[in-house]
């Protein structure tokens, strides 16, 4: 057995936003690793947040308290993206995913470092022999409607993801996987090698619910921080302090987060006092909001990418870029410098790895990408009997215009800034004919996902694990239930089995180090040999909050965000 030793848990707070978008702002607004192979990311120095002004004596909040009231922190976030269809098992996620909220905890947490913490489980360790992961739970940890947390809780947490195929199985779990070893040790053995597993189970949609509890009916009950109180779709989520929480109890009563889609409705609310945070700062709202003394700007560390999928299994007329030179030549056609100065204003980076910068290591330059070169994109076409022959500045090729159509996107379509129509003007200059459609919702886009409605997705991945083979294994091509993104754009299937023997072995890797080289090889295979994957630039998130908000410290990604220290100064 290879045994890994118990870290005490680190209080992580952190406020993070899913994407960075471009707007326009409104006229008149006022101026040390548990598991075998943790993948650590790369992590900017200068995350810390800047110096706090003093707060006037005459300023006053509707999220301060008063003596002996209790304190309500009201923040301003994204779209709603919660789902709860009954359709759909694998999204029961009301409280949990994507916004986290801390009702539920998960076996282990993702650190700032993306390194591996205790949570739920005290320690763990491998055997190498059976392939068997052996978790040490904490005792004395109860649910919000008062049963125990045991290894029982886990055993039906594991198969009730085994029967809803989440995620396309990617924990490689089968029916009888987790088995309650006594009441506060459980194994769970994959069906297949997988040394990512407790990495994989950080995330924060892999939280324990209650035995017996349902969803469906509304009855989101978990071990975390806060207490599940008021959810009303499109509106707003409250929940409330769990004053029995097994570690520290949080200093804020109560949490209200409204959901504000538009960014500039974000920023009034803040400006105005009428919430305490927001997620999301648009780039060129910074500087605005860096002149009010009273509000605190707080950047993070990249860590997402920004990307769009091309679709290789489409049926007319969604089949067009099954041409691989079609998928060149819009690699070649694009400027992603032009998307980082127009679309970000600078916050991001020219990024093709599909990756923050860390988590591959030596290895990102395995990864080649794509250069701006408009004139080897059109000879690619030409060459290819992609011409333009009615003289309208678009190709054709016998009876087919290229007409691309081009989804935008997820988490929602102004999330991602102004890029679709930056790259609807790029390929033009190509002769490549894009439109854009702008699903309304995140519903909307899984649905066209789903259906392969369409040639071009655009998207913001997170890196919500620390497991190097995250994300990479959304293509990845021997599912036995595989989701949308294997069924669209999994490069395997269609001549290029190396990128799952890639996947295979970074999810058998011993290593970090090991892990990391199997997802750049798998990457370098997706970006620069079946070019399905078009990476475009890393994300940078840029969260503010009013200056009486302390202990107001990013993670870098959502989905980790802890909020049980963060106060509310009176």
């Amino acid at each position: 057995m290879v045994k890994f030793p118990q870290l005490r848990l680190p209080k992580v707070f952190a406020f993070i936003a899913a994407l960075i978008l471009m707007v326009v702002i409104a006229c008149g607004a006022d101026a040390t690793a548990t598991s075998p192979a943790p993948t650590q990311a790369s992590q900017n120095e200068s995350t810390t947040p800047p110096t706090q002004a003093s707060q006037p004596e005459a300023t006053t909040s509707p999220n301060q308290a008063t003596s002996g009231k209790p304190v309500t922190l009201r923040v301003g976030t994204v779209a709603d993206t919660y789902r709860n269809d009954p359709n759909d098992l694998s999204r029961l996620n009301i409280g949990m995913f994507p916004l986290n909220v801390n009702v539920f905890d998960q076996l282990l947490l993702v650190d700032e470092n993306f390194q591996l913490q205790p949570m739920l489980a005290e320690s763990w360790s491998y055997s190498k022999d059976t392939g068997t992961w052996k978790f040490d739970l904490r005792e004395g940890v109860t649910f919000h409607d008062g049963q125990r947390f045991d290894a029982h809780s886990v055993v039906e947490m594991v198969q009730r993801f085994w029967s809803q195929g989440v995620g396309g199985n990617r924990l490689r779990i089968g029916e009888n996987s987790a088995v309650a070893l006594d009441d506060f040790t459980v194994l769970i053995t994959p069906t297949s090698d997988n040394l990512r597993l407790p990495e994989e189970l950080s995330h924060s949609s892999y939280g324990i619910r209650a035995p017996g509890s349902d969803p469906l009916e509304g009855e989101h009950i978990g071990t975390g921080a806060f207490i599940m109180s008021d959810y009303q779709q499109g509106s707003h989520i409250t929940v409330e302090k769990n004053t029995e929480y097994w570690n520290s109890v949080p200093k804020i009563d109560e949490l209200e987060f409204r959901f504000m889609p538009d960014p500039n409705t974000r920023i009034l609310a803040l400006q105005a006092g009428e919430v305490g945070a927001i997620f999301d700062v648009p780039p060129e709202a910074t500087s605005l909001l860096e002149r009010n003394t009273e509000i605190q700007v707080i950047p993070t560390a990249v860590s997402a990418s920004q990307y769009v999928m091309v679709l290789l299994t489409g049926e007319a007329p969604y089949d067009l870029a099954q041409d691989i030179n079609v998928r060149e030549a819009i690699g070649y056609g694009i400027n992603r410098q032009a998307i980082l100065d127009i679309s970000f204003n600078g916050h991001a980076e020219l990024n093709q790895t599909f990756s923050p910068p860390g988590v591959l290591g030596p290895y990102a330059g395995r990864i080649i990408g794509y250069t701006h070169d408009p004139e080897r994109s059109r000879t690619i076409l030409e060459e290819a009997g992609w011409i333009d022959e009615d003289g309208d500045g678009f190709r054709e090729k016998g009876d087919r215009k290229l007409t691309l159509e081009f989804i935008n996107g997820f988490p929602a379509g102004p999330e991602n800034g102004q890029t679709a129509e930056i790259i609807q003007a790029q390929l033009k200059e190509v002769g490549i004919d894009l439109k854009v459609t702008n699903v309304p919702d995140n519903a909307t886009y899984s649905a066209r996902l789903r259906n392969k409605e369409g040639d071009m997705f655009m998207e913001i991945g997170n890196q919500n694990s620390p497991s190097a083979c995250f994300l990479a294994s959304l293509f990845y091509g021997r599912y036995e239930n595989p989701g949308s993104y294997s069924r669209g754009f999994a490069p395997g299937p269609l001549g290029w089995p190396e990128y799952d023997d890639e996947i295979d072995a970074c999810n058998a890797a011993l290593t970090t180090d090991e892990a990391a080289m199997h997802r750049a090889n798998a990457i370098h295979i997706v970006v620069d040999e079946s070019r399905s994957l078009l990476p475009l630039v890393g994300i940078t998130r840029i969260y503010a909050a009013r200056n009486y908000v302390k202990d107001f410290n990013p993670h870098p990604v959502r989905l980790h965000v802890r909020w049980d220290t963060v106060t509310v100064e009176e």
